[in-house]
């Protein structure tokens, strides 16, 4: 069934629905492939390639708006997607924010381990991790046009996350307010202020990410164990309500 939001729109259609610019997103809901397609509307359809090892779980996130009947296993350091590379230079995102939905079942926090990662290596530019607290935190790093040096911030939620349960988390790098925005669960969005903008690093659009790996997990390495299931990128950020409506269960 089909909920009418008003204004056209339904509680199925969600946050895609909401004008939020998605670029790219995987339901991963595939079950036995090793090519998760991309979300119908994505500006970019771009597939992720899983490697072997990676296997699939018969169940997904307990979502009652975005649900998915399956889900990914990462429980090995051999196990990572590749998303290709320059995802965001393809993307053309912008200078407005980029934003980041998904859902994760973490069965261990030891070090800091990565869920998804644009622009790997030593230009990384966004990577969301679990760290050994078993909290969620964000990094935004990117080389300066011209002197080579990078300018690095990061956020991190406060709350930990329980292991061997499913989690939703929001997290966004905001040019327009100069903030860090980090959630979990659906619960209030915490944000840090960053004199971090866009413009200040050249631009997303003109930052050069080409032959650099875009991986959900990191394949270098130190990835995420447990589960990941229906990722989605933005190119703005979202409002306490989508990212509640997001993570009811």
């Amino acid at each position: 069934m089909t909920l009418n939001l008003g204004l056209g729109l339904t509680k199925e259609e969600g946050v895609d629905s909401l004008s939020k610019g998605l670029f790219a997103g995987w339901l991963m809901d595939e079950g036995s492939t090793t090519n998760l397609a991309a979300l119908p509307g994505a500006s970019n359809p771009q597939a992720v390639t899983l490697e072997a090892g990676v296997t699939w779980v018969g169940s997904g996130n307990p979502s009652v708006n975005y649900p998915s009947a399956d889900s990914i296993l990462f429980d090995a350091d051999t196990d990572f997607g590749s998303l290709g590379n320059g995802l965001l230079n393809s993307a053309g995102i912008g200078q407005t924010a980029i934003s980041m939905l998904g859902w994760i079942y973490p069965t261990l926090a030891d070090i800091n381990r990565d869920i998804i990662q644009i622009a790997g290596g030593a230009t990384t530019t966004f990577q969301v991790i679990l760290t050994a607290a078993a909290k969620i935190a964000f990094f935004a790093r990117c080389y300066t046009a011209d002197d080579g040096s990078d300018e690095l911030r990061s956020v991190t939620h406060s709350a930990a996350l329980a292991l061997n349960e499913w989690h939703s988390f929001y997290v966004c790098m905001n040019a327009t307010t100069q903030q860090m925005e980090i959630g979990v669960d659906g619960g209030t969005i915490e944000k840090t202020s960053t004199s971090w903008t866009f413009s200040s690093v050249n631009g997303l659009s003109e930052h050069n990410v080409t032959g650099v790996i875009d991986t959900i997990g990191d394949n270098v390495g130190d990835i995420f164990r447990g589960r990941l299931d229906h990722f989605r990128l933005f190119r703005q950020a979202l409002t306490q309500e989508e990212f509640g409506r997001w993570s009811a269960t």
